[in-house]
């Protein structure tokens, strides 16, 4: 069925169940017959996010690439399936994600427990770290957009995440993901006690 859903996929968005609607963001959950999949449709958001996309490439093949490094690394990210993107007569106007659906549950719906409260620090604290051995930043660094599956830190939501060539740029970008990431936690004083101290 994957390929039906590449050659339509506002076809099948419409027959999915809306998981996130926002500016220029569309994610959609859809069963198959042997598996069940994410669409993220990024849209342009206005006159000048179009003008941008002449020197810059679309956010769907972003994640793409920034998925792959990551895996490479290390680092366990959502599963990706296909980009598609598509063109008027001078750039790119829309494009798509997709990948399977994640199992396991997402940061900001889980139960928070006692041995959570060790785990997640740990995991986030080992993502950083990896994230500055490749030099890539995450660009969104919140619960949301992270899974836990079977104790593992499942990275999602990857179409801001760069490499970055310049260690002081770098250095700027992953403080603002630590800083991200703790305010996600902000409810949970243990948790945020235990970032802050692993990412000093």
């Amino acid at each position: 069925g994957l390929s039906e859903v590449i050659s339509n996929p506002d076809e099948f968005m419409s027959k999915g169940e809306e998981v996130k609607f926002e500016a220029g963001n569309h994610v959609v959950s859809l069963d198959l017959p042997n598996h069940s999949i994410f669409i993220k449709k990024f849209q342009i958001k206005g006159v000048f996010h179009y003008f941008r996309k002449f020197f810059s490439p679309t956010r769907a093949i972003t994640a793409w690439k920034a998925i792959h490094w990551l895996n490479a690394a290390g680092i366990k990210t959502i599963y990706p399936l296909a980009v598609i993107e598509t063109y008027d007569s001078f750039t790119s106007t829309e494009s798509y994600l997709i990948t399977l659906r994640q199992s396991g549950e997402r940061l900001d719906q889980l139960k928070i427990t006692e041995s959570l409260e060790n785990l997640i620090p740990n995991k986030m604290a080992a993502l950083i770290k990896r994230l500055s051995w490749i030099s890539f930043n995450h660009g969104d660094a919140k619960r949301s957009n992270f899974f836990l599956d079977k104790n593992s830190l499942i990275v999602s939501d990857l179409d801001a995440s760069k490499n970055r060539y310049f260690q002081i740029t770098l250095g700027n970008k992953l403080s603002k993901d630590k800083k991200r990431i703790l305010k996600s936690f902000e409810k949970y004083p243990k948790i945020q006690s235990s970032l802050l101290k692993r990412f000093n």
